[in-house]
């Protein structure tokens, strides 16, 4: 619903209801018709029932609180009168206090300017069940005055218009959905010259923003930046920090960033933070600038912290948090269940002629379990600006971390290198982490690299070392359309005649995960060189290692691949290449052992996996090794296996080896197809008066050298010629020693002779084999 439906459905259903009881309404209400009298207040007044739909006098600060509180679209509010002079005669504006315990409604707007007499605005507070406000407020001072702040808060639903408060604070608050239909502005705008030429100039007014189980809808832009100072005198204004926080939470461009300052000691003014959270989605139609803003002589000042966190989607623009000149970046967090967004730059400023030395970058955070859509990743540390005469340093570049635990990533590039020098030492490059769980696509570069060392002195300076590179795109494919390099910088010249120059800096290690890779420029962790040339040159940086995990190649002659050490006296060390890729040829022998080769050094194990109807698949052993396995499966059961090896370190699981149609034999010396060799006596034999002390039973002791099935078959014969049988069956679930008793009917108990038929079943039921024992009951 847009915010003019939802005001202009509010203000007719109140109208209604307040014209229905105007016959009924008593002394103590407040009823103002268009065409009757004015009413002129001041002071704290309460009343019953507020219906104003004609003119309305303030003389003074004015508080009405009502059960409920109408201003209808006739109503005009003088709230700068001055009796026998008029409205707009007030040398400051007046604050106004609307409560209502029920709801409060004004269609037009609310203007606590200043009158012809230069001063400040007044302060707007307004409360109710629901508060709709149909036209802009005002709480603006004069030039040289400062604004009153504009407090609204309801147990409801929020509407209103554009809000303007330069310098001062906003605050809105609701337990239903909040709608902003036009622009917030609180920023500097209405300060004076100073009286200190070097004081700030007025800052941006902080702007809050909460609905408590509702949606947050602001279609206007929110600026809270401070005030810039003109080119004679004064410091910039701070920014003002922006919150806001609901359920689905929209709003359009947001500035805090602080004012920016022209005269020798002059400072710029600080940006303030934006924090936005969502219990649903969150969405920014435009750009998020808390960048450093610019001051005199080359100086700046530090971005502000950017913090945009949702239950849901997020969508966003670019966001700015880069630092002015000389001045670090600020950290730029965004999280939600999916993430898409331009540019995020969190990137130190440069140095200057000023303040030489380049800033430090802040790192940049991205989490989006099902995927993220991104613009450039920058946090790269802002460039030196030294001289042989004056050297200096350059900022470090800051961390990227980009992860998605279930879905796709895609960027245009990524940069955490540090900054470029002139003349003076090199400094590091920040780690860059872009992990998906399907495809991930760069189309630019993604660079860790340390920077270069400038100039040259004695002592020498060092290039910086890199930071790391982690690539990953677990089961999808990975397209990197730039160099992806994580180099040493190079180190400087050494000022002294026949003297070794700067080391190099190190290379950073590269790690590589994807199921498959299309598109891939190069890798590079080289080491920097040393500084200078020929015999002078300083020893090299060490190079750092690339690991790749995945059956793609990698380290062929078709990619330009450099772990190198960096050149120079002596070259720097070389980093490894190391390369792990699926296990391969599964087998199992005639025994059940199985084995593959693992062809992954860096894994810390494997696990074997039955392949199951409609391809489940199911870990059966976890392992370190590769050989002689027998998993604990089923016996004479055919599954289908196959194997992977893992490194949790790394959350990397490789693709499947081949498939293995594998039966688990019973044993080392027992296939399935082979009964369970009994060992049995030659005969059973026993006297009578034996048999009847045994009651009956004959015992039978035997062994198994294996598993199976066996089923027994006892006839006996007595000397009188009575006959009878006696099956029994059981199962062998292990070799061993046996004991079987067998009973003799009452029917046969008797001297006489007979035979045991064992008939011995493979653990397969395919194969069977027949023994018989005789047995003999004598006189």
């Amino acid at each position: 619903m847009s915010v003019r439906r939802l005001l202009t459905g509010s203000l007719a259903t109140l109208a209604a209801a307040l014209v229905f009881n105007v016959a009924a309404a008593s002394a103590a209400d407040l009823l103002v018709l268009n065409g009757d009298p004015p009413v002129t207040l001041s002071g704290v007044q309460s009343y019953g029932i507020v219906y104003i739909d004609g003119e309305l006098r303030l003389t003074g600060n004015t508080t009405i609180d009502a059960a409920s509180i109408y201003f209808g679209p006739d109503a005009h509010i003088d709230t700068c009168y001055v009796p026998g002079s008029g409205d707009g005669q007030c040398a400051g504006g007046r604050s106004l206090t609307l409560q209502s315990s029920g709801p409060l409604t004004v269609a037009t707007g609310i203007d606590l300017e200043s009158g012809t007499n230069p001063g400040p605005g007044g302060s707007l507070s307004l409360s109710g069940t629901s508060v709709a406000i149909g036209g802009q407020i005002d709480t603006s001072g004069d030039t040289g005055y400062g604004s009153g702040p504009v407090t609204i808060s309801s147990s409801g639903p929020v509407s209103a218009q554009a809000i303007l408060a330069p310098g001062a604070p906003v605050s809105i608050s609701g337990h239903g959905i909040v709608l902003v239909g036009n622009s917030i502005q609180t920023q500097g705008a209405r300060a004076g010259a100073p009286a200190n030429a070097l004081a700030p100039m007025q800052p941006g007014g902080p702007v809050t923003i909460n609905s408590n189980g509702g949606e947050v809808d602001l279609d206007g832009a929110i600026s809270t930046q401070g005030q810039s100072a003109p080119g004679s005198n004064g410091s910039g204004g701070a920014g003002g920090a922006v919150s806001v926080s609901g359920a689905n939470v929209h709003a359009e461009s947001i500035t805090t960033y602080g004012g920016n300052s022209q005269v020798p000691g002059s400072i710029p003014g600080t940006s303030a933070t934006v924090s936005l959270t969502a219990s649903g989605a969150l969405s920014i139609g435009g750009t998020v600038d808390t960048s450093g803003a610019s001051g005199a002589g080359g100086t700046g000042a530090a971005g502000a912290a950017v913090a945009l966190k949702a239950a849901g989607a997020v969508a966003l623009g670019a966001v700015d948090a880069s630092g002015g000149p000389t001045a670090p970046g600020a950290p730029i967090t965004v999280a939600g269940t999916s993430v898409s967004a331009g540019d995020l730059n969190a990137s130190g400023g440069a140095g200057s002629s000023a303040a030489r030395t380049g800033a430090n970058a802040a790192p940049i955070s991205v989490t989006a379990p099902l995927g993220a859509t991104l613009g450039a990743l920058l946090a790269a540390g802002g460039n030196g600006d030294g001289t042989q005469s004056s050297p200096a340093g350059s900022g470090a570049g800051a961390a990227i971390s980009v992860v998605s635990s279930a879905g796709p990533i895609s960027a245009g590039r990524a940069e955490s290198e540090g900054g470029a020098q002139g003349v003076g030492p090199g400094n590091n490059g920040g780690a860059i982490t872009l992990k998906a769980a399907g495809n991930l696509s760069v189309a630019g570069d993604v660079r860790a690299d340390g920077a270069n060392a400038g100039g040259s002195a004695t002592p020498t300076w060092t290039g910086g070392n890199a930071g790391s590179v982690y690539l990953a795109a677990a089961t999808g494919t990975m397209n990197i359309g730039g160099d992806a390099s994580a180099k040493g910088g190079s180190g400087s010249g050494n000022a002294a005649s026949n003297q070794l120059g700067g080391t190099g800096g190190a290379g950073a290690q590269i790690t590589l995960i994807a199921h498959q890779i299309g598109l891939l420029v190069s890798l590079s962790a080289a080491g920097g060189p040393g500084g200078g040339n020929g015999n002078e040159q300083g020893p090299g940086g060490a190079g750092g290692s690339i690991i790749a995990y995945t059956d793609a190649q990698i380290f062929n002659s078709e990619r330009w691949v450099s772990t190198d050490g960096g050149d120079g006296n002596p070259t720097g060390a070389a980093g490894s290449q190391v390369q792990n890729q699926a296990p391969a040829s599964l087998t199992a022998d005639t025994k059940g052992r199985i084995s593959f080769t693992p062809h992954s050094p860096g894994a810390t194990g494997y696990e074997l996996e039955t392949i199951g109807k409609g391809g489940v698949v199911r870990v059966v052993a976890k392992t370190t090794r590769f050989h002689g396995l027998r998993p604990r499966l089923p016996v004479c059961d055919t599954v289908k296996l196959q194997v992977v090896a893992i490194t949790p370190r790394v959350e990397w699981t490789s693709d499947p080896s081949n498939a293995l149609m594998y039966t688990r034999p019973p044993s080392k010396t027992q296939t399935c197809a082979e009964p369970p060799k009994l060992t049995l006596p030659a005969t059973i034999g026993s006297t009578l008066k034996g048999a009847q002390h045994s009651h009956w039973v004959e015992t039978l002791r035997f062994h198994s050298s294996g598993i199976g099935a066996l089923r027994v078959n006892l006839t006996f014969r007595t000397s009188a010629g009575r006959r009878s049988t006696v099956r029994t069956k059981l199962t062998i679930k292990k070799a061993g020693n046996r004991v079987l008793h067998l009973m003799l009917p009452a029917s046969v108990r008797a001297a006489g002779s007979g035979s045991v038929t064992f008939r011995e079943t493979s653990p397969d039921g395919k194969h069977r084999r027949t023994r018989t024992v005789k047995i003999e009951v004598s006189a």
